[in-house]
């Protein structure tokens, strides 16, 4: 018997071709074969997808150092991996986003209510300062309603951008996390080693993104904010295990990161105002 896929001659009793590795098929394709085959890539302990989640959970500094070795087979590529984390964030965004968003206004409401009085306080000396530095004649009566009304809508509009646009900064901060990692941390890897692990990291912050977006559906829109913090605290531990160094040992680093980021964050946001300044012309 042959191989369908190269033609070389292997024994009956065969289930991958010595030559190629393909899987030797003998049996027709019926609906509960396709769906073996399916659940076994899909969700089997073996899959790789799984194997790399699993990993950067427990034990992210021995997957990337093997990775970076050359083990790479038993793993998803890091950017496949980020990827598909993206694409499924962006399905599960898109499609529950109004939901989200109705809980959202409704518990913004609750808490701008039940902490009232101090907004009170608030937006009168906001509105005190504002008539100081006014040159009408008749400042406006301050109207709390309508203070309350726009600063929900502020916060709802600021969660409701953040959502629309997670996998498009998600992509966008990748390169700029790695570059700012391979500043802080350095030797001995390289800035295309970062990247890796960046991506890597990234990918598991992006899926437990779409995981606890589904948990808040369901429980509080509260639970999405643990997010970051939780990603914080992530960083420090995955780097924290690579470069094996103590938690005191990485406060420093996190605060030189946070430091290069604002940096980076302002020669952004300068860029742009440069490039709308040339467009204006």
């Amino acid at each position: 018997m042959n191989c369908k896929n190269c033609q070389q001659a292997h024994g009956t009793t065969a289930k991958f071709c010595s030559n190629c590795g393909a899987e030797i098929v003998t049996e027709r394709i019926t609906l509960g074969h396709l769906w073996r085959d399916f659940a076994e890539k899909a969700f089997g302990w073996d899959n790789r997808y799984l194997i790399t989640t699993k990993l950067l959970l427990l034990h992210p500094h021995i997957l990337f150092k093997e990775y970076l070795g050359g083990t790479r087979k038993k793993y998803s590529n890091p950017f496949t991996y980020f990827a598909i984390a993206a694409a499924l964030g962006l399905l599960v965004f898109s499609q529950f986003t109004d939901k989200y968003m109705r809980m959202a206004e409704s518990m913004n409401t609750a808490q701008f209510e039940s902490m009232e009085s101090f907004y009170k306080k608030l937006a009168l000396e906001e509105h005190e300062a504002a008539l100081k530095d006014s040159t009408l004649s008749e400042p406006a009566e301050f109207d709390f309603a309508k203070y309350k009304a726009k600063s929900i809508k502020n916060s709802n509009d600021m969660q409701k951008d953040v959502l629309k646009n997670y996998n498009f900064w998600a992509f966008l901060l990748l390169p700029t996390y790695a570059f700012i990692a391979f500043i802080v941390y350095r030797k001995p890897y390289s800035y295309g080693e970062h990247l890796v692990i960046n991506a890597y990291i990234q990918g598991l912050l992006l899926l437990v993104a779409v995981v606890f977006f589904l948990i808040s559906l369901v429980v509080s829109p509260m639970v999405y904010f643990a997010l970051l913090p939780m990603s914080i605290l992530y960083y420090l531990y995955a780097y924290a295990k690579l470069y094996k160094l103590s938690f005191g040992a990485s406060i420093p680093k996190l605060f030189k990161f946070f430091m290069v980021l604002l940096g980076a964050l302002v020669v952004m946001f300068l860029l742009g105002v440069f490039v709308g300044f040339l467009r204006s012309f």
